[in-house]
């Protein structure tokens, strides 16, 4: 009966302290889960000042209530720009914006490119890596399976923004 005893505490024991275990572990999976949304904010987030400014512009930022001053910016109203009834000149204007920002981010020498990974395990965070002695880094967006039109206008403009980004890395 006592042996009985010591087995039921030693199995209750080690069931708690694979709890504990697990929890730790599904902790760990949300700290780093948030932290690359963090990192990946960041980046899209980052603003770039002293933007080419005139009447178009100007107009561009009063009717989208922004400084399109950042990635993100450009992308979102890039892509939704059916929605907010943009016309060509509109978007041309987010087009040479995108390249600007670009260009701002190689001059901070904040090299960065944007890619989505997609597929059945997309990736989501930031990867650094090493190009022509430049540290390089990738905020990897995730994406599904199926692409919408919305995605594709999205890879549209952040194609710009890393074509751009790659002549700046690779030329200077």
């Amino acid at each position: 009966m006592r042996q009985l005893m010591k087995n039921i505490v030693t199995t209750i024991l080690f069931l708690f302290s694979l709890n504990a275990i697990s929890q730790n572990d599904v902790e760990e999976s949300y700290y780093q889960s948030e932290r690359a949304e963090n990192d990946v904010n960041q980046l899209l987030s980052y603003p770039i000042s002293n933007l080419s400014e005139n009447e178009s512009v100007s107009n561009l930022k009063k009717k989208l209530k922004s400084e399109i001053n950042t990635v993100s910016d450009c992308d979102v109203f890039y892509k939704y720009s059916k929605i907010l009834k943009l016309n060509e000149t509109e978007i041309e204007i987010l087009k040479n914006r995108i390249e600007e920002i670009a260009q701002g981010f190689c001059s901070l020498k904040k090299y960065t490119y944007f890619q989505y990974t997609g597929g059945y395990s997309p990736i989501f965070g930031v990867k650094d890596e090493t190009i022509n002695n430049k540290i390089v880094s990738t905020a990897m967006l995730g994406g599904g399976c199926v692409i919408e039109e919305s995605d594709k206008k999205s890879r549209e403009i952040l194609a710009l923004f890393n074509s751009k980004m790659e002549n700046c890395v690779l030329n200077k």
